[in-house]
């Protein structure tokens, strides 16, 4: 897949920081930052939203044995969400009502769930560091996504423009040692429209791409989305209940 790396003449509206220890030198485009804080506002001010995000991801550069699915994800704040996965030929769910986070897989006809947090990013990060869950996209949904991105990226830049389904999109380039990060963003909206992250060193060979689409903003919801019943002829299993330490 090729890296779209050239860079747009900004320079000039770079502002340089530097680490405490004064050996690594950081770049930030203001231009961006003020693209991702927008971003980070306009999700921010929602109090409801739902999406597609379709993923795909390389390993070790083996394009033959790239992984692809489909989620449909519904939010509503600050303590609701649902994703729905179709990662052929797994389908599974996600439902999380503010009390309870439950998982259903379809084909196999198993459940499980556990006690969660009170908001969404709370029992995101909880069920991502206590057992390895990741939830897609999250990161978007993260208030501290800049600073995030500040602390994590030695630069931050705007690059030149692209299109992604037929809507033309302001691009950030974001990199450090391991990866190499692309997020394109609708400057109507400022709503991400694709998340591209290429690995670096290592990770050479590594690629995930994440493509939005059909947005809904601040539509109504039903509690029902977000509650779980377990499905006769289900069987409970422990799939969110294996910590990963």
């Amino acid at each position: 897949m090729h890296l779209r790396m050239t860079i747009l003449p900004v320079m000039a509206l770079l502002t340089m920081c530097w680490s405490c220890d004064k050996q690594s030198e950081k770049l930030y485009d203001a231009a961006a930052i003020e693209q991702l804080d927008m971003l980070t506002e306009t999700i921010g001010a929602l109090t409801s939203c739902s999406f597609i995000l379709t993923t795909t991801n390389v390993k070790d550069g083996n394009a033959e044995a790239q992984h692809t699915s489909t989620n449909d994800i519904y939010l509503r704040g600050p303590d609701k969400m649902y994703i729905y996965t179709h990662n052929a030929p797994i389908r599974k769910a996600y439902y999380y009502n503010g009390t309870r986070l439950a998982v259903l897989r379809f084909d196999e006809k198993t459940y499980d769930e556990i006690d969660a947090p009170d908001n969404i990013i709370k029992t995101i990060d909880e069920v991502h560091n206590v057992y390895g869950v990741d939830f897609p996209a999250a990161d978007f949904f993260y208030p501290t996504l800049t600073d995030d991105m500040m602390a994590d990226f030695d630069t931050i830049a705007m690059v030149q423009n692209t299109i992604v389904d037929g809507v033309g999109c302001q691009q950030i380039y974001a990199t450090n040692a391991e990866h190499a990060v692309f997020i394109a963003i609708d400057p109507k909206q400022h709503l991400p429209m694709l998340l591209e992250i290429f690995g670096k060193g290592d990770k050479a060979g590594e690629v995930y791409s994440g493509v939005f689409s059909g947005w809904k903003l601040n539509p109504k919801l039903p509690d029902t989305m977000f509650n779980f019943t377990a499905p006769e002829g289900t069987t409970k299993a422990a799939l969110l209940t294996k910590p990963i330490n």
